[in-house]
C-alpha cells in the first residue's frame, strides 16, 4: 500500500504491539510470543477505501481497518463468544471509528459506532478530550487493605 504505518493493535488481541507494516503477503511472525500478522485484500469501511491487517495470537485474532489515504485506524472487528447465544455460539464485533479531530497532535476520533453481527447497538461522540501531561503510577497500583477477592469495597 506504498506508505509505511505504524499501528498499535491491543483491544482484540489483550496485548500492546507496535506494528510497522509495509507490502506484505503471506503472514509474517512478528513478535517471539507466536503472533502473526497479515494484509488481506482491501475492503470499503463507511465509503472509504482500507488497508485490512488481520492479526493472530494463540488461536484468538481480530481485523483492524485502516484509511488507505490518510492511515488512520477507522476500525476494527473480532469474533467473541455470544454470552446469550448459547455454548459455542459466535458473533462478530465491528467498531468503526470517524470524525477525527487534532487533539495536542495526536489525530484522535470523535466519533464511534459499534455493531453486533451487523446491527448497531452503540454510538458514541466525544464532546471534549484532553490529554493528560502525566499520570501517578499509584493510581494503577491494587489496593492493599478494604478490598475483597472480587475488588468490591467492604466496611473494615
Amino acid at each position: 500500500f506504498g506508505l509505511r504505518i505504524a499501528a498499535w493493535l491491543w483491544t482484540f488481541l489483550g496485548m500492546a504491539v507496535l506494528v510497522f507494516l509495509s507490502s506484505c503477503e503471506s503472514k509474517t511472525p512478528a513478535t517471539g510470543n507466536g503472533a502473526m500478522f497479515s494484509i488481506k485484500p482491501d475492503q470499503e469501511i463507511d465509503g472509504r477505501k482500507a488497508t485490512v491487517l488481520f492479526a493472530e495470537i494463540g488461536g484468538r485474532g481480530g481485523t483492524a481497518f485502516f484509511d488507505k489515504k490518510t492511515n488512520l485506524d477507522i476500525g476494527m472487528a473480532n469474533k467473541v463468544p455470544d454470552s446469550l447465544g448459547g455454548p459455542g455460539k459466535m458473533v462478530t464485533i465491528e467498531t468503526h471509528y470517524s470524525d477525527y479531530k487534532d487533539v495536542d497532535g495526536l489525530m484522535r476520533p470523535m466519533k464511534m459506532v459499534a455493531s453486533k453481527d451487523g446491527k448497531v447497538y452503540l454510538t458514541g461522540k466525544v464532546i471534549e478530550l484532553k490529554l493528560l501531561d502525566s499520570v501517578d503510577r499509584k493510581l494503577f497500583e491494587k489496593p492493599t487493605e478494604g478490598f475483597d477477592n472480587e475488588d468490591k469495597a467492604v466496611p473494615n
